[in-house]
Order: structure tokens, then sequence, then C-alpha cells
């Protein structure tokens, strides 16, 4: 039964994808080859990712109990101390931002020339969107002059600022401590969430991950990114430990900061019913109390609803944001194979006359528009470990090691090799990213898929061997110098 639905499920999404995707071809002018084969290219990623989801998500639904990624290892290893190191990796998160200051400062010199010294130049993370939300903080949304189109960006992180600002009395240093704060919060985050799938040093690597991607400098800046990303993590973690009111309440504050968090009513949902599931299938009986949940859903998109308030008490139109997006931005939803055909396109055209534009902005969105769908799907298609043997003696046998006081240590090495991305984390995902990838003038998709954290968790399922770790490592810390470069540099990173 379960292949034959999955079966049909597949069927009608290709036809959907397959559908769409000729009418828009029938229906775009001036197509060209690379264009062409960059739309091409994305629709094959997604349509296969997205159906290798739909068995994921559906087999979740099969009520199987949940597997106990705790197997094996010792009362030593299981302490909360050793499992859950929240003073040092707060210090580590704190060190890692302070670091990001201090390259973002030696790279404005190699660009700008000696401007003064560190603190004196933290004006440089004052650019792109960073002064319309400080400047909402500051005087909130106006309807004259030019900041009146800032309606677009969602208010949630500007009222933060602003609370805080009343107690420094600086409304760029109350903008950075937030984002500072956040970033390490999430960190925090997304490591005890991690460590609910996979072993502590995986969890530990995703950590690593998601602080060395190419645009998580920009965590640092006064942007609503680290809120973004933070209430995302504690949405999922709620909704994880079975706190699904909490979830919710979580996942509005997050559609209260960012359109792209009213998202999150896909994963959560997910993980009801699965919950739901399995305690039909354990008791034998309806779950009757998992109804309240469902209605709690609710609460995420509400937070969109007191963003269109805002619109209304402020403009008189509760979508006059949308007015705004498109006349003065030019920004419209659309499709993402679209995106990554116009994106291939402007790198092409902008090669030779604009190589900042080209290779600041073009190039980076390129490839995160084509890659990122690629890992998720790697992610989705880890094979996980053999279970392990019941009886200590089967285990020891199992390993063939030769001493008997390694034991553990094999049997935690075993646990390195965590298992496929879960099926929420992939079905958020694939969500975020059609709208978000979406965009008629797409201009941050290194940012807007940094904050979306399966891509962080995907890595560390992915990459498990040491040494390719340690050279993953490296070459994100390249990437993110490369771009960080650029961005203190003036070029168009947004």
């Amino acid at each position: 039964m379960f292949k034959k639905t999955i079966f049909r499920l597949s069927v009608i999404f290709y036809t959907l994808l397959i559908s769409i995707y000729v009418y828009w071809l029938f229906n775009t002018p001036n197509l060209n080859i690379a264009g062409l084969a960059a739309s091409a290219v994305s629709v094959l990623v997604f349509g296969i990712a997205g159906a290798d989801c739909l068995r994921s998500v559906f087999l979740s639904f099969s009520g199987e109990p949940e597997v106990d990624v705790t197997q094996g290892l010792g009362a030593r290893t299981l302490r909360p101390g050793n499992m859950h190191p929240v003073l040092k990796m707060f210090l580590a998160l704190l060190l890692s931002r302070i670091i990001v200051y201090i390259l973002a400062y030696a790279l404005s010199i190699v660009a700008n020339g000696y401007e003064g010294a560190l603190l004196d130049t933290l004006w440089i993370w004052n650019k792109g969107d960073a002064p319309h939300y400080l400047g909402i903080a500051q005087n909130w949304y106006v309807t004259q002059g030019d900041p009146r189109f800032h309606i677009v960006f969602m208010p949630f992180y500007p009222l933060l600022v602003n609370a805080f600002n009343r107690a420094v009395g600086n409304i760029f240093v109350s903008g950075m401590a937030l984002s500072l704060l956040f970033t390490v919060i999430s960190g925090l985050a997304l490591y005890e969430l991690a460590l609910l799938d996979m072993d502590r040093i995986s969890a530990r690597r995703a950590v690593k991950f998601q602080m060395l991607l190419p645009a998580a400098f920009l965590l640092s800046a006064p942007m609503s990114d680290a809120l973004f990303l933070m209430l995302s993590i504690l949405c999922l973690l709620a909704a994880r430990k079975k706190q699904y009111l909490l979830a919710c309440l979580v996942g509005g504050l997050a559609a209260f900061t960012r359109i792209l968090g009213v998202i999150l009513i896909v994963p959560v949902f997910v993980e009801i019913l699965g919950d739901m599931r399995r305690i039909q299938k354990e008791s034998g009986k309806k779950a009757k109390g998992l109804v309240s949940p469902f209605l709690a859903l609710l609460l995420i998109p509400a937070g969109l609803g007191a963003y269109l308030f805002v619109n209304l008490s402020v403009t008189g139109n509760a979508f006059q944001f949308l007015t705004y997006q498109k006349e003065h931005w030019g920004q419209q939803t659309g499709w993402f194979f679209n995106t990554a055909n116009y994106q291939t396109n402007m790198f092409l055209s902008r090669f030779v006359s604009d190589p900042p534009e080209a290779f600041g902005l073009w190039l980076p969105n390129l490839i995160c528009l084509i890659l990122t769908p690629v890992l998720m799907l790697a992610a989705q298609r880890v094979k996980p470990p053999a279970p392990l043997p019941e009886s200590e003696d089967e285990q020891l046998n199992a390993f063939n090691f030769q001493h008997v006081y390694r034991g553990q240590a094999i049997l935690s090495r075993l646990k390195r090799q965590p298992y496929p991305i879960r099926a929420s984390y992939m079905a958020y995902f694939l969500a975020y990213y059609a709208v978000s990838m979406g965009a008629t003038w797409l201009l941050s998709a290194p940012r807007y898929l940094m904050c979306c954290f399966p891509v962080s968790i995907a890595l560390a399922s992915c990459l498990r061997n040491r040494r390719v770790v340690t050279v993953a490592y490296v070459v994100l810390f390249l990437l993110q110098m490369a771009y960080m470069y650029c961005y203190v540099a003036g070029w168009p990173v947004y």
C-alpha cells in the first residue's frame, strides 16, 4: 500500500512540476542555451529531491518508533556536561563572532586602506538592508519620502532593537549587540536540535558548518537574519520535543520577523502528524490529545497577520508592502527555475562589463541556487548505519576488535555516522527554497539559504570522513573570506 501511494504521489508531483515548467518555456521569450540549461538543471534536481521528500514524509507517517540515537553510548558520554557543553559552546561561538569582526576589519583595510581603528570602523556593517532596519527601530514606519518603502521590512527585529536601545542609547550598537546574541543562541539551539538525530561530534560539525557558510558573516550585521535563524531553529527544537504550542508561538514570531517564517508551518505539521500516527499505532486508539496542536498551527500565520495589521495601521492598506515590492524593487513571486535562467543571463552579460556585479552578486546567487538542492538531495539519500546488535557480546564481535576496553570507543565511532536528514527538515527546505528562490529579482540567495538551518545539518550528514570534513571547513572558510571581502569592498553583496 505504501509503495503504491508513494508512486501515485510522485507521479502527481512530477506531472505538476513538468507542466508548470513546460508552460513557462512556451511563455518566456528570448530564452538562450545557457539560461535554459540552468533552469532545466534546477528543475531536475528539485524534482528528484521533491519526490524523495514525498516518500520520506509519507513514511514518517507510518507510526514506526523513532530511532534512539543514544544507543550504544555509555553513561560517561551521556553525562549532561559532555552532551550539552553549553558554556564551552557559548564561549566558542562568541569567539567566532569576534574573529569575524576582526577579519572583516582586516579585509576592509586591504580593500579600502586604513580608515581608523576597529571600533571606529564598525560602520562597514551598516550597509545593505541594515540602515532600513535601524531606521525603523529609531523612527518606526513613516509614510513620506524614501523611508516609506521600508514597510517591506518586517517589524519584530526593529521592535527588539528599539526596546534594547532604551538601555544602550545607541541604535547601531543595539542592533549589532542583538545580532551577536541571536547568532550565539542560534548555534546553541542548532547543536541541541542536531543532537536529536546524530552524535555530538556530528552535531558540533553542523554548528561549525552553519557559522562557516559563505554568507554567515552577515549574521553579525544589524539585520533580521540572526533573529530569524534563531527563531526557526527554536521552533523546530520545541516541535521535536513535542512542545507544540511553544513551537507554534515561536514560529509566529518568526513569521513576524520574515514572511518566510510562515513556511515553518510545514515541518511542524509533519512532526505533529507523525507523532499522532505513532501514538495511534502504540495505543491502538485515536490520538485525541493532538487536536489542539493542529489548532495551534494557526499561531504561525498569525505572525504574518500581525504584520498585515501594521501595514493597515500605517498605510491604510494591509497589502501595501506588496505594492512597494513590485513598484520600487521590481520584486514579485515567481518560479525558481526562472530565477536560474535570469541569474545565468545576468552573470554572462556582466562578466566583462561589470566584474564586481558578476562575481559579487550573480555568480554566488547562481551557485547557491543550483548546488544547495544537490546537497540536500545527497543528505536525503545518506544510508543509515546498520542497527547495533542487542547483546554486548554481539556488539564486540561485530566490530572485530582486539581489546575489550576499546569496545565503547568503537561503538562511539559508529555513532558518528548520522541518519539521513529528517523528513520534516527536508520538507521545510523545499518549501523555503521554492518560495525564496522564486523571487523575480533575487539579490540575496546566499544570505537567504544561510538562514535555512537544514542546509548545515545536511552538510553534517553528508560529510563524515575526518579529512573530507577538514577540507570542507577550509573551503567554506575561504569562500566566506572571499564573499566578506566583496562585502566590505562595496561590491553588490546584499
